[in-house]
């Protein structure tokens, strides 16, 4: 089997592994939708492709959402990657389904997002109905807000998706973020797979730089599968919620691709695209049942970073003594398996290394 990779950056991680049969390089999506389409089909053609998998929310909303009917795109119908894409759909479909979601109310505008955030009070979440959207023939970000005070609010407000989305403004719950993963074939759920978040970049929450598998929680596997069941889901899909003081979860989203940990699942044995591969050439795929728990997962220059914020007083260590715990915790040399190098394909480490070093001398 040949993997192809499409980007428009060359420095990408996985063009560089030896398991990447070759690259192409296409145009953003950010800059022209129409160009990067067009660049995809050009490539999957000459390449000979069979199956063209999107990675991220942009690439999807880019290439299964706009009349790329021809390219044999992997993932959800449209209308269920829509659905579950759009934070207020979901919302009200988990709603529907009798899942637990924050009060909150649907907005349009500037204004009208003023006026729910003075009605509900400080802290609320601002949440734009999708992460990345089409604007003009070019694909947008967004990002969801959490306003404590004025200032922030009117920070939010500035935002440019502001007045071309509609939102939601949440009421928002304290508590712990956790999810669980899935893979869903035509007849339900093939494999499932959690983890949880031991240091973040930055230190106070982010993205996870080191992680730990764990078994699924049996109330979030459930009213995830309850989630997925209404959307008639097929493909990869992370579910996340928010887990408050009383243990309640509370539904916050739908990430309708593969996540940003996704090696320590196959590190414990489930092999989320492999199996996908499969699924999506309708094998008969036997449903994974178990996995290794409390296997590790390190994303070497993502702890780095990390520990730098500590050290500098950017993150959550105040004091001399939690400096050198932290210190102490990167140094650690069993603290977990390196992410991205890998002894059998190192090319990918170094070009991220090469990158990570750019960016400090930036």
């Amino acid at each position: 089997m040949a993997v192809i990779v499409a980007d428009h950056d060359g420095a990408t991680l996985a063009g560089s592994s030896r398991f990447c049969s070759g690259r192409s390089a296409v145009a953003s999506f950010g800059g022209s939708v129409e160009a990067y389409r067009a660049d995809v089909a050009s490539a999957a053609d000459r390449h000979g492709c069979r199956l063209v998998l999107p990675l991220t929310d942009g690439s999807i909303t880019a290439l299964h959402g706009g009349g790329a009917d021809a390219l044999p795109v992997a993932g959800p119908p449209w209308e269920a990657y829509a659905q579950a894409a759009d934070k207020l759909a979901a919302s009200r479909l988990a709603s529907e389904i009798g899942l637990a979601v924050p009060d909150g109310v649907e907005c349009s505008g500037a204004q009208d997002i003023a006026t729910a955030v003075r009605d509900r009070g400080f802290p609320a979440v601002i949440k734009p109905a999708r992460s990345r959207y089409v604007a003009g023939d070019r694909i947008q970000a967004t990002s969801v807000s959490l306003v404590r005070d004025v200032a922030s609010l009117h920070a939010a407000l500035a935002q440019g998706w502001v007045g071309h989305l509609p939102c939601l403004v949440q009421q928002f719950i304290p508590g712990t973020g956790a999810g669980v993963f899935a893979l869903y074939g035509p007849a339900g759920p093939v494999a499932w797979f959690a983890h949880r978040r031991l240091r973040e970049k930055p230190p106070a929450g982010g993205v996870s730089v080191l992680c730990e598998s764990i078994a699924p929680d049996v109330d979030l596997k459930r009213a995830a599968t309850r989630l997925l069941d209404a959307l008639r889901w097929f493909g990869p899909a992370m579910v996340e919620f928010r887990i408050d003081a009383k243990g309640k979860p509370w539904f916050m989203e739908v990430n309708g691709r593969f996540w940003g940990s996704l090696q320590l699942a196959i590190d414990c044995g489930v092999d989320f695209p492999w199996l996908f591969y499969q699924l999506c050439h309708g094998r008969a795929v036997e449903p994974v049942t178990a996995y290794a728990v409390g296997r590790r997962l390190r994303w070497e220059l993502g702890d780095l970073d990390h520990l730098l914020l500590q050290l500098r007083g950017k993150g959550t260590a105040g004091t001399a003594g939690e400096k050198l715990r932290a210190l102490a915790a990167f140094l650690n040399p069993i603290a977990g398996r390196p992410e991205v190098f890998r002894a059998d394909d190192p090319r990918p480490f170094f070009r991220e290394l090469r990158t990570w070093i750019a960016g400090l001398r930036r």
